[in-house]
């Protein structure tokens, strides 16, 4: 199994379920340290793990994971994808306009984003989740049993005080 994003929160917590079930879990993950350090938790208690260096906007270090896991496990039967993020440039301070607040200094409405901020979290979450997919799962077209699974969060505005209205 290949689990992309797998240092963070929820893609951690899903590689330590899958090895307790007995698979073998490739970690993909932008930090090459994390998923390391992941891998090796893992298989200190027994599981089989691999840490893996991967970019999910770069298509060359997805050939380069893909061929690491092949190596190491063969070919790929799950997919979860838990990769995403948010930029702090990319939010805004209010989550509809506030008509009170709206235009006053420190106050960044829809209209004060930053496109390039933008942009790289709209890559990150779409571009992000589609390259890592046409590369990884091509080997599981020919399987009956092959599953792929994207996961993401939002975090509630609730219970924030940043001002980052989500993350995926």
């Amino acid at each position: 199994m290949v689990i992309i994003g797998s240092a963070g929160v929820l893609g951690s917590d899903f590689a330590r379920a899958i090895t307790q079930c007995d698979a073998k879990a490739a970690i993909l993950d932008l930090s090459e340290e994390k998923a390391k350090e992941l891998a090796e938790d893992l298989n200190k208690q027994g599981y089989k793990a691999l840490g893996v260096n991967a970019n999910v906007l770069g298509k060359e270090w997805l050939k380069q994971a893909r061929q690491e896991v092949l190596k190491a496990f063969g070919t790929t039967d799950i997919l979860i994808n838990s990769t995403g993020g948010n930029h702090p440039r990319a939010t805004t301070t209010d989550e509809i306009i506030n008509k009170e607040t709206f235009g006053q200094e420190g106050n960044k409405s829809f209209f004060d984003l930053n496109l390039d901020s933008f942009n790289f979290v709209f890559g990150l979450n779409f571009t992000g989740t589609l390259l890592p997919k046409r590369l990884l799962a091509a080997d599981m077209v020919e399987k009956k049993e092959s599953v792929i699974l994207n996961v993401n969060s939002k975090r509630n505005s609730l219970c924030q005080s940043d001002g980052n209205q989500g993350s995926s």
